[in-house]
């Protein structure tokens, strides 16, 4: 039985990993879907936002509390005003909060490029669309045509149990913090444009303790201790390409690297695999299958995924029907030994 299932297992894991590789080519230098992912991931159509304010990059920074399952957040969200307008419509969730007060937006000095501009433009209020997931900043003058802003929305809410949007889950005595965004659960964690079409790059940083490890969708570019919190650092991860808000994701925990000496490996991208629980047997296999089958589809197709590393992470018991295949990160899980042996 417990054969059954590790095989079972392996298969699961390589054909995500096949479905991760298939569905991103590199063209032109740019990076783009082999499929329109828009209808996969479709929103109800009153739940559409109107194009006339459009998203070019997010900057985002999460301080999760770890020990009461909350988090808040701050998001610098760079946009396009595509036609003239004195508002702007986001996705958040009705379990996000958000104090209109504390709102700001400043134009962008596009002569210069001064995204630091004092320009600042008053904001009105925020007010939720009623039964929608839809929040709308409105501001004191029309914004004209062509011009940029830096919109900045602190926010605030809960981790969860349920595996939906920034949730939280356990392994024996090991605590682990993840995201699950599919379907359009971005904005369940931070205000933003939660459609697949809005394809931008993001800048994150999140607040962790010391013991544990955070990974992201790009590698770590670096740490720093945190000003207020002795036993906490603020991870700074490398920006990511354009992608959809649905393939942001984090994973928190502590992890241990598996490492396997016995395979040959290329320089990019990095494949690495983490795991809550030392099973080193069956990681050895899934690794070297994994590498492998890359490695052929590789050659096979003449190109590779636009990415420096891919960390697979393997979870115990992750109350999820499938994987989490994020950009550069994908979730998976299996059954604990207890199981195996029944």
């Amino acid at each position: 039985m417990t054969r059954i299932m590790g095989i079972k297992w392996h298969a699961h894991c390589i054909l995500h990993l096949l479905f991760f590789i298939l569905n991103f080519q590199t063209n032109n230098a740019a990076v783009k879907r082999s499929i329109d992912m828009s209808a996969a991931y479709s929103l109800n159509t009153d739940d559409r936002l109107p194009k006339s304010v459009l998203p070019i990059s997010y900057e985002i920074h999460l301080e999760p509390n770890y020990e009461e399952c909350t988090f808040s957040g701050l998001i610098k969200i760079k946009l396009s005003w595509a036609a003239d307008s004195k508002k702007i419509s986001l996705h958040a969730h009705h379990d996000l909060n958000i104090n209109d007060r504390k709102i700001k937006m400043h134009k962008i000095n596009q002569k210069y490029g001064d995204e630091n501009s004092t320009d600042y433009v008053a904001v009105l209020r925020g007010s939720r669309i009623p039964k929608k997931n839809i929040y709308v900043v409105y501001l004191k003058e029309t914004i004209m045509q062509g011009t940029e802003c830096i919109l900045e929305i602190p926010f605030d809410g809960n981790i969860w149990s349920s595996a939906e949007g920034f949730f939280t889950g356990s392994y024996e005595n090991t605590t682990y913090f993840a995201t699950n965004l599919r379907l359009n659960n971005a904005h369940r964690l931070f205000p933003c444009f939660d459609e697949p079409g809005f394809k931008v790059p993001f800048i994150f940083s999140i607040t962790r303790p010391k013991e544990l490890v955070a990974l992201f969708n790009t590698p770590l570019n670096q740490s720093t201790e945190h000003p207020k919190l002795n036993e906490y650092v603020i991870d700074f991860f490398e920006k990511t390409p354009p992608m959809s808000t649905f393939t942001f994701g984090f994973f928190i925990s502590a992890l241990q690297l598996y490492k396997n000496t016995n395979i040959t490996t290329f320089s990019q991208p990095i494949i690495q695999m983490w795991t809550l629980k030392d099973d080193e047997n069956q990681l050895e296999e899934t690794y070297i299958k994994i590498v492998t089958i890359y490695n052929k589809i590789k050659h096979y197709f003449g190109t590779h995924i636009p990415l420096s590393k891919i960390d697979v992470v393997c979870i115990p018991d992750l109350p999820l029907a499938r994987p989490v295949d994020n950009w550069g990160l994908l979730l998976f899980g299996f059954v604990g030994d207890a199981q195996l042996v029944e």
